[in-house]
């Protein structure tokens, strides 16, 4: 009888080959597991350094060495304090002894140069640091202790300031409030919210802005060549409405409908950003300076009739029109950046009824004054706990004249009703009128109290006169002929009786624009920014 052989017994196999498997996925694991809290540790580690780093940037200020900084107690505290927050936010176990501060000097770019020593005044600080952590699931490894490191620059102050028309010149029916209005389709500005309009001296905080208009910093934001007006203000009002300023935004929402959707702006014409690291990225621009110029730049070249209730003895005023050239430039960043008054043109058609010698009748047809460009430079800014002081220097406003005199005269030379025109200067030797008023750089400075900001103050003097007699050359057109040189002692009489009615009338009409002849308006937006730093890896 045959017997079956026996089968083989494979039994235990399976587990076998379960533990070889388990065995690898064990070895795999730890090693992604050892890799994963290795990257947290790092990124830990460079968070770190990158907020200690800002940290201890804070305790610089540009007037203690190397040695008074580490000796002093703001040093010991913010040191300690910045480690004992960042020990309570990671995974890791931190080593005080690990991180490594070290002051010294970087460039303007933010570039470190080298260790200050401890004498010398510091700028820039270098953190260092390493952490570990105790969980290893591979056998014999050393806790991991990766090292990362941060260099923070401390920026100069910054501030923002604007040259020319503030709101609180925007008095009802005053010339600023007319031609604002009328640039947008309006009567007066004040139409728009006769109550509301005191509340655009809200701040916009110029970041914020940046990052609603979809660019990434406020640099970037002040290169825009082409941005929609329209869009522009209505991201002013969104920036309000999120910081609760909801007064304000609705105020800027109705200005936003009355200006045009197809009109684009150059963001260079209105917003100027110093050079310094960082700069402007903590400041802001009180609402109504950058809508005011917005709608300037949107409207220029363009006359627009604003007629404001002005009575000179002598004159009798038939028409008053203005137009942008430029709109007002507002500054915000460290020393050295600068703010551009608007340059406006004033066209003024008028009667003159104070007359002398054989002069019979004459009329201003027309008087054109073109407001020249008036500077402001941000100079030193001093911080203090309860204010400081800020230095501006600014040139002041010159102008460009023109002015077309209609001249009947008695009867001279037996012609009786001759007519006379002026060229004042002469047109054609001198197309863009005379320069009147000098310029000259004057500094002045804002002190700023415990809260607040300062108010405006005036650059330069104004003009007495506007000097018409003394301009030359002039042309005299009579019936085709140029006779300046046998009428000037006709002539030049009506002039001089002219000459300050004409000043007085400028003036009053020029300055709610913040633009009076021979002077610049200067005022500071915002408080100084103090302090500030930079990573710069």
């Amino acid at each position: 009888m045959s017997r079956r052989p026996k089968e083989r017994d494979e039994r235990g196999a399976v587990f076998v080959f379960s533990v070889m498997i388990l065995s690898v996925l064990m070895i795999v694991a730890s090693f992604v597991i050892d890799l994963g809290i290795d990257r947290i540790v790092r990124t830990d580690m460079q968070s770190l350094a990158d907020t200690t780093a800002l940290d201890m940037a804070t305790v610089m200020d540009g007037s203690q060495t190397t040695a008074e900084i580490e000796s002093s107690a703001a040093y010991a505290s913010t040191r300690n304090g910045t480690l004992d927050r960042n020990a309570a936010s990671t995974a890791v176990t931190l080593n005080r002894d690990d991180i490594d501060i070290e002051f010294g000097i970087a460039d303007s770019n933010g570039k470190w140069l080298k260790s200050a020593g401890p004498t010398e005044y510091p700028n820039a600080v270098k953190v260092s640091a390493s952490g570990s952590s105790s969980i290893r699931l591979w056998p014999g490894q050393d806790p991991a202790k990766p090292r990362r490191s941060a260099i923070a620059v401390q920026t100069p102050p910054q501030v923002c300031i604007t040259a020319g028309a503030a709101l609180a010149d925007l008095a009802p029916g005053g010339t600023l409030d007319t031609l604002l209005g009328k640039l947008i389709g309006i009567q007066r500005l004040t139409l728009v919210s006769p109550q509301g309009l005191a509340s655009l001296s809200a701040e916009v905080p110029l970041l914020k802005l940046a990052t609603t208009l979809g660019v990434g910093s406020v640099g970037e934001l002040a290169t825009v060549s082409s941005l929609s007006a329209l869009g522009f203000v209505n991201a002013m009002a969104d920036v309000l409405t999120a910081d609760g300023n909801v007064a304000a935004a609705t105020v800027l929402r109705d200005i936003a409908l009355k200006l045009n959707a197809t009109t684009n702006i150059n963001v260079a014409d209105i917003l100027a950003v110093g050079s310094g690291n960082g700069a402007a990225a903590d400041l802001g621009l009180n609402a109504f300076s950058l809508v005011q110029a917005v709608i300037q730049a949107a409207n220029k070249n363009s006359f627009v009739d604003v007629a404001v209730p002005v009575t000179v003895p002598g004159l009798t005023v038939t028409s008053v029109k203005a137009s942008v050239i430029s709109p007002p430039v507002n500054a915000c960043g460290p020393k050295g950046t600068k703010a551009r008054s608007a340059q406006i043109t004033i066209r003024i058609t008028s009667g003159v009824s104070v007359l002398g010698g054989l002069v019979a009748e004459a009329a201003l047809s027309p008087l054109e004054v073109t407001v020249a460009d008036g500077t402001a430079e941000i100079g030193d800014i001093v911080c203090s706990g309860t204010g400081g002081t800020v230095k501006v220097a600014a040139d002041t406003a010159a102008a460009r004249l023109k002015l077309n005199l209609k001249v009947t005269l008695l009867d001279v030379l037996f012609l009786p009703g001759l007519k006379v025109e002026l060229g004042i200067p002469d047109p054609a030797l001198r197309p863009t009128g005379a320069s009147i008023g000098s310029t000259s750089k004057v500094t002045k400075t804002f002190t700023y109290a415990a809260t607040g900001v300062p108010s405006a103050q005036t650059f330069g003097t104004g003009l007495g006169s506007l000097g018409l007699s003394t301009i030359a050359p002039v042309k005299a057109n009579v019936l085709g002929l140029d006779l300046g040189s046998l009428l000037s002692g006709t002539i030049s009489p009506l002039l001089v009786l002219v000459d300050p009615l004409v000043s007085t009338l400028l003036n009053t009409i020029l300055t709610p624009l913040g633009l009076n002849l021979g002077t610049l308006q200067v005022a500071p937006t915002g408080r100084p920014v103090c302090n500030l730093s930079a990573l710069r890896r």
